[in-house]
């Protein structure tokens, strides 16, 4: 079979410079693929022995915080980028790499602490070499081996063997070995080092480091939870049940989640402490980020590609087209199915995610140019009285009750910081039912009942416990941070129309449609599929998380394939021969009918494509092949938008800038350099435009400013004054020019490399020109010579009077001449020039 897309960035050098040639395939490149080390910083439990063969106690050297730090100098990330990459990635240090827009908002001060933690061998190597001394029971032994309570000092690497990573962890594990560490590289496939790096203890001296990578989904141009995301509990993963960070590092990073900030200039100030405190913690650290290339057949004729995400994004698969239309369209990925298809702890793997976004739609998703909101079966009227002040939440709006199990009134004078008025879009799901406000009320039921046991359900914002659910009793891990924080965020929902719901919230962020954003909870799936696979795990049979099930012995809810299928098959029959209600039906607007409605439906469905994902999007998963891992996707002839919908995307009207051409610079003398904005082809001085210089040797960014506007739409100065050059030191620079739409749009921007030389280098090409020029007019004066030889030669016979006359004129013009060759020269000591030659009887 012909693939038309492949749904991957190539992973290897030949590869990309081979598509980059083929005439045949057309290629997209963006930096939503990176890399990074994640370190575990747990310390082993009580009696657990050093990894290998020595049956000594072990000890995990990264549960010190100057260990773990240590690697960031430790690891030569330029070198990764040209000789493993081969120029196709940069480096990343911080939080957050230099093409993405928190970077380029805050671009000096990201620059600054890349440089305080990049490559310093001989700093890491005394950083680690000093934390570890103080360990009791650690010592170097002869041959430069570190040795704990007489077993070598033992670290077992998770290095994934099916990409770049490979490479990457070898290079790693190199280095760790020539400080002495003992490392054991264990190579690992995907679903074999997720359940050891993600769903196992981390206390058992399973894994010390992994060779992690993620992609980005989505351009974002406002990330809050992203420090949280990374460095604290809020991602979720195993870890963090057995360590938490600094106190400073979670407070700073759940202040940005939740946006507990007054203004802009407050939320920068949070981002830069947040993102210090997390490099210095160093349970990530950051490698790289690759220019990813993606490769379409070019039958392809047009497809949205998000800027950072590439083909990863929502709109790809919904936007492809060929020249005509109708046809197949064959996408490959180098894995299938390493995560449960489950909408509650599942499609945790960009594999399974990427086909989620082709069946699935959100009520609000990400604009895949700015990175800003965009409504898809929801728009969101937003309302605020942020950031400090106050709505009063309507009495009649509701909050669920899990103890009753039903939609109750809302505490009497409640309030809420925001109000997000959603429209949503209905159309039936894939199953045929009726999607309508039924599904969206028991969404936020759902996410009640998910609430798990005392060491989970924590209200993020107040840490206050959340009363558990019916869900949750079973399988505490059911609610996932995503969840928590909704819920701590949410005071009220009311219906105020037949498509129209009213939530309050206690949040603002800066952009206020943000608020629609995150607020926004338009269901995945109907609530009687829900309820299918919710009694499995009532039945104490499955669990959602992989975690839990794993430590229950459970299967992990899967809807398309696995054991859970018959499971789920005996529920559904159950379910559909008691015509069984949801708890707090009648409060969410349930009837009997409609349960019987829905579960024929579902049942008609299931018969017919043997699986329990139905969803909403623009096509429905008709087929499952597991033998030879392929899902089969068709059009879903009820989707209520049309194919085009979101060409509007294709040619996106972005801001772009160019950087004139800049000439040598030379301290203490003013310059100027030229620069040109656009917005989608458009001349406009519309934009915010700033810039910085770094010198390339140093590293260090050393000017910043914003240019002038000529009075020229799009055109601008940079002028940079005597006293602004004089602070420059001689060599390279780059000029990076940056621009965005109003205060709160995505940065985008240029750079362009120039050189700083010395004054004395300056001066003395300005002696070799003005040489030059020199010599031009001696050349000239020869020939002048030259000239009055001939013409004395012919009016030799003239009369003395004559000839007296003409000598005097020439003599004149030759005075003259000597006389600007001085001027243009500039002075010069005396008899250094030779006295012009008199000639006589030159004829005119």
């Amino acid at each position: 079979m012909d693939m038309q897309m492949y749904m991957f960035n190539l992973r290897n050098l030949a590869d990309k410079l081979a598509a980059l040639r083929d005439p045949n395939i057309w290629t997209v490149q963006t930096p939503g693929s990176v890399n990074d080390l994640w370190v575990n910083p747990v310390p082993y439990a009580s009696g657990v022995n050093m990894p290998g063969t020595c049956t000594g106690p072990g000890f995990n050297p990264f549960q010190i915080q100057a260990v773990r730090q240590g690697l960031n100098f430790l690891v030569d990330r330029n070198f990764i980028v040209n000789q493993i990459y081969g120029g196709f990635a940069i480096p990343y240090i911080s939080p957050w790499h230099a093409k993405m827009p928190e970077y380029r908002r805050e671009a000096t001060f990201f620059r600054a602490l890349d440089q305080s933690f990049s490559y310093d061998q001989t700093r890491a190597a005394n950083q680690i070499s000093t934390a570890l001394t103080a360990v009791p029971g650690m010592s170097l032994d002869s041959t430069g081996h570190w040795v704990y309570q007489s077993c070598p000092l033992t670290v077992r690497f998770t290095i994934r063997t099916e990409d770049i990573r490979l490479d990457i962890g070898n290079y790693v594990a190199s280095l760790l070995e020539a400080i002495g560490f003992t490392v054991i590289r264990d190579y690992s496939v995907a679903a074999a080092a997720f359940d050891r790096v993600y769903f196992g203890p981390p206390d058992q001296a399973a894994w010390n480091l992994y060779t992690e990578g993620f992609a980005f989904t989505s351009l974002q141009a406002w990330q809050d939870d992203w420090i949280a995301g990374f460095y604290t509990a809020y991602s979720g993963e195993t870890v963090w049940d057995f360590y938490t960070p600094p106190a400073p590092l979670v407070e700073n990073a759940t202040k940005l989640l939740n946006s507990n900030y007054a203004s802009l200039a407050e939320r920068q100030t949070m981002v830069k402490d947040a993102s210090t405190l997390a490099v210095e913690d160093g349970v990530r650290v950051w490698m790289v980020a690759e220019n990813a290339v993606f490769i379409y057949n070019k039958r392809i004729t047009a497809a949205v590609n998000d800027l950072m995400a590439g083909p990863w994004g929502s709109f790809t698969t919904r936007s492809a087209r060929y020249g005509t239309p109708g046809g197949t369209l064959s996408i490959g990925q180098p894995v299938h199915w390493n995560s449960q298809w489950n909408t509650y702890r599942g499609f945790t793997w960009l594999y399974d995610a990427t086909q989620q976004r082709a069946l699935t739609d959100l009520g609000v998703d990400l604009h895949p140019t700015t990175g800003l909101p965009v409504a898809v079966r929801a728009t969101a009227d937003v309302t605020t009285a942020g950031p400090t002040g106050t709505l009063a939440v309507p009495s009649d709006a509701k909050v669920y009750n899990t103890t009753s199990a039903q939609f109750e009134n809302v505490p009497a004078a409640a309030t809420a910081t925001s109000k997000i008025l959603y429209n949503y879009t209905f159309a039936p799901w894939h199953d045929g039912s009726t999607m309508n406000m039924e599904d969206i009320w028991y969404t936020i039921a759902n996410y009640y009942r998910r609430e798990g046991g005392t060491d989970r359900a924590t209200d993020p914002y107040t840490g206050a416990q959340f009363p558990v659910g019916d869900i949750g009793r079973i399988d505490p891990r059911a609610d996932s941070p995503a969840v928590n924080r909704w819920l701590g965020l949410f005071k009220g929902a009311k219906q105020v129309g037949p498509n129209s719901m009213e939530i309050y919230a206690d949040y603002w962020q800066v952009d206020s449609s943000m608020i629609g954003f995150t607020m926004d909870f338009f269901p995945a799936q109907p609530w009687h599929v829900h309820e299918v696979q919710v009694q499995t795990v009532l039945d104490n049979a499955t669990r959602m998380d992989a975690s839990s099930a794993q430590s229950a012995q459970k299967p992990v809810v899967d809807l398309i394939r696995g054991p859970t299928i018959p499971l789920m098959n005996d529920a559904l029959a159950a379910l559909k021969a008691a015509n069984h209600l949801p708890p707090g039906a009648a409060s969410m607007g349930i009837t009997t009918s409609s349960a019987s409605a829905r579960y024929t439906a579902l049942d008609a469905f299931r018969t017919a494509h043997n699986h329990y994902y139905v969803s909403n999007g623009p096509y429905y998963l008709d087929q499952v092949n597991v033998p030879v891992k392929q899902t089969v996707m068709k059009r879903y002839a009820a989707y209520p938008f049309p194919a085009d919908h979101w060409d509007s995307f294709i040619a996106p009207a972005l801001p772009s800038v160019t950087i004139g051409s800049v000439a040598d610079v030379v301290p203490g003398i003013a310059t100027n350099i030229a620069v040109n904005t656009a917005v989608g082809g458009t001349a406009t001085s519309n934009l915010n435009v700033s810039y910085l210089v770094r010198n390339v040797g140093l590293d260090e960014t050393v000017l910043t400013g914003a240019p002038t506007a000529t009075g020229t739409a799009g055109v601008w100065s940079i002028n940079l004054d005597a006293n602004t050059t004089g602070r420059l030191v001689p060599g390279g620079h780059e000029i990076t020019v940056t621009a965005l739409a109003g205060e709160l749009g995505i940065p985008v921007g240029t750079a362009r490399a120039f050189i700083v030389i010395p004054l004395t280098v300056y001066l003395g090409k300005l002696i070799q020109d003005q040489n030059a020029v020199i010599s031009g007019m001696q050349q000239d004066l020869t020939t002048s010579k030259d000239q009055l030889a001939a013409a004395n030669a012919q009016i030799s016979t003239l009369t003395t009077l004559l000839t007296v006359s003409i000598i005097v004129a020439v003599v004149a013009v030759v005075i003259g001449l000597v006389g600007i060759a001085m001027i243009r020269r500039g002075p010069r000591s005396p008899g250094t020039r030779e006295p012009p030659t008199e000639k006589s009887g030159e004829e005119l």
